[in-house]
């Protein structure tokens, strides 16, 4: 019996007994489904372009990069992914064509003006008013791009609307972004604050510029508090709580101001760098202040006497300013401001439409009545001009003691001339000229004074003179008439106020105050003759005395009462005042104010009588 080769056996059983593995061919549509399951995504494609296709299914340990290169390279497709769940499949073949759909929100309501693009070929088109739309030239293997705003934008496979035929809708999902929490600090511009009294007080050295400005103005940021505004939008004409202008009481370190604009109105004469703080009133006044129905505006200019001498100076196409602060010692300090006009040294476009505006509708802007005679000529000239100065003594917290004065102006003249028809231009003796002024000024001197008596009683001296004038003169060349106008306002005032402090709660401020008011009004024509001068002088005595009470839990309350005596009337006059406040909130609280005031001057626009 022959041998038998044992490892010959050995091997043939391994043969018959080893399993043998092969790839599966499956249909291309299969496998995709199964990658969908397994992945968690979604492939867009052409049905029909996938259902003759097969593939081999590669090994189980593929990752799905590793997949999508491997159907890449056995497919006749692209495989683009356009987020993390979509892949779209397109086929390699390329061929122009043409596309339609319509773009809907989950609501129903079509979506116009969405840009549907293709952002590689710069092709794009946006969708009708009923969501359709229709793009010509597409590359079956284009990506869209669907946006609109406020939905999100949705990439889709040119492929898709290529199948689907007749126009496919598209559902877009509204787009919902969490925004970052916003915090408004300044509504109009820095350095405004609301005081317990009900004032709004306007610190100028941290306020802003307002937008349109090139330089700080402390009355336009006035107008634009609430309650405030101005009716014939100019700058110094301040309506509060709908009364007019002349009803403010304006106090400039504590001297009454007459006139608070330049251009007559269109610019603020109050200087920005050496004011320091605007309390802004608009009720409930302290009993120690009287006149003024309509409201409160308190100018107050820097106390303090600087280290060094400091100044700065500014121009613009309008005037040129300036300011200086001088320390003569630690105890005497003295302060400078102006400002004046350069258009007589050189004009700009920016002065000739502030000429304009402030003197339209006069007879400087309107020369057309003799404009049609070549003899006649004109030529105007305007000048304004402002000075502020401010001499203190500080003595320490005992006593401090200052002198203010300040000078306002505006002068316009405007020259007619007609000149003779004798053909002889020298010949000044046939010419008529005239030559009409208006001058707008305000002087004041003031002293101002606060005195420690004791740890709980303080002295505050204070009396001003002021000296308000408006002269004008007018000619008429057509009828040779003159007519000449004058207001004058004279005034003087002395007040003390003693304030007595009880305790950390309650204070109390008691005073007197003696204000003499003249105002002088004349007008003169030549043809025909008229002639009125009148002139008042009033004379007011006035006591006040009120009470402040403030507690620990956020309540002020502030109560008392003004009494007046106008000796050319014989009149008593009794105002209460209260001001009650209370602190709900750091971001909320209650205020109650009341007072009834009266003034006994008041400004007449004339032809208005």
């Amino acid at each position: 019996m022959p041998k038998t080769n044992l490892k010959l056996v050995f091997l043939v059983f391994l043969l018959f007994n080893t399993p043998v593995f092969a790839q599966q061919r499956v249909r291309l549509v299969d496998y995709i489904n199964q990658i969908e399951k397994q992945y968690d995504l979604r492939f867009s494609y052409k049905d029909s372009d996938l259902l003759s296709q097969t593939i081999l299914i590669p090994k189980n340990d593929l990752s799905l990069p590793e997949i999508l290169n491997y159907l890449r390279s056995k497919t006749p497709f692209d495989y683009t992914v356009l987020d993390e769940q979509n892949i779209a499949i397109i086929a390699k073949t390329k061929t122009p064509d043409s596309i339609c759909g319509r773009l809907m929100d989950r609501s129903g309501e079509p979506i116009s003006e969405a840009s549907i693009a293709d952002l590689e070929r710069n092709n794009s088109t946006i969708s009708d008013k009923d969501g359709y739309f229709n793009l010509n030239g597409i590359d079956p293997n284009s990506i869209l791009t669907i946006s609109h705003l406020g939905y999100g934008e949705k990439p889709m496979a040119a492929a898709f609307f290529i199948q689907n035929k007749p126009c496919k809708t598209i559902y877009l999902e509204p787009k919902t972004e969490i925004l970052e929490e916003v915090v408004v600090q300044n509504v109009l511009t820095s350095g405004i604050d609301i005081k317990s009294d009900g004032s709004v007080a306007i610190k100028t050295r941290q306020y802003g510029m307002l937008p349109g400005l090139i330089e700080p103005d402390v009355l336009q940021i006035v107008q634009r508090l609430p309650g405030i505004e101005s009716i014939n939008e100019t700058v110094s004409s301040i309506n509060i709580r709908g009364g007019t202008n002349d009803q403010n009481l304006i106090l400039w370190d504590g001297i009454k101001m007459y006139q608070t604009g330049h251009f007559f109105g269109l610019i603020s004469s109050i200087n920005p760098y050496l004011t320091e703080e605007i309390n802004v009133y608009k009720n409930g006044v302290s009993a120690q202040y009287g006149d003024g129905v309509s409201g409160m505006l308190d100018f107050k200019t820097i106390e303090k006497i600087p280290t060094k001498i400091k100044g700065g100076a500014g121009i613009n196409l309008i005037n040129a300013d300036g300011f200086l602060q001088i320390p003569f010692s630690k105890k005497i300090g003295l302060q400078v401001s102006g400002r004046r006009s350069l258009n007589d040294f050189f004009s700009t476009p920016t002065y000739n439409e502030y000429f304009d505006r402030a003197f339209q509708d006069s007879k400087i802007t309107t020369k057309n009545r003799l404009s049609a005679n070549e003899n006649f000529s004109s030529d105007e000239n305007f000048i304004f001009y402002d000075v502020n100065a401010k001499l203190i003594f500080d003595f320490g917290a005992r006593a401090k003691f200052s002198v203010n004065f300040f000078n306002l102006a505006n002068t316009l003249s405007f020259r007619e001339t007609i000149r003779s028809n004798s053909g002889d231009d020298n010949d000044d003796d046939d010419n008529q000229t005239r030559t009409s002024r208006l001058e707008q000024d305000n002087l004041a001197i003031g002293v101002d004074g606060k005195i420690k008596l004791n740890n709980r009683l303080n002295l505050h001296l204070n009396s001003y003179y002021t000296n308000y004038n408006l002269k004008a003169v007018n000619f008429d060349l057509l009828t040779d008439q003159r007519l000449d106008q004058k207001n004058e306002v004279l005034e003087t005032e002395a007040k003390f106020v003693f304030e007595y402090l009880l305790n950390d709660q309650f204070s109390f401020r008691s005073g007197y105050e003696y204000i003499e008011t003249g105002v002088t009004n004349i007008q003169l024509v030549n043809n025909p003759f008229f002639s009125s001068n009148i002139k008042n002088v009033l004379t007011e005595h006035s006591g006040f005395l009120e009470a402040e009470l403030k507690s620990g839990f956020g309540t002020k309350i502030t109560s008392g009462g003004r009494v007046s005596y106008i000796e050319d009337l014989d009149e008593w006059i009794f105002e209460p005042r209260i001001n009650i406040y209370q602190k709900l909130t750091p971001a909320f609280s209650l205020q109650l104010m009341g007072e009834l005031k009266h003034q006994t001057t008041t400004q007449t626009i004339d032809l208005q009588e």
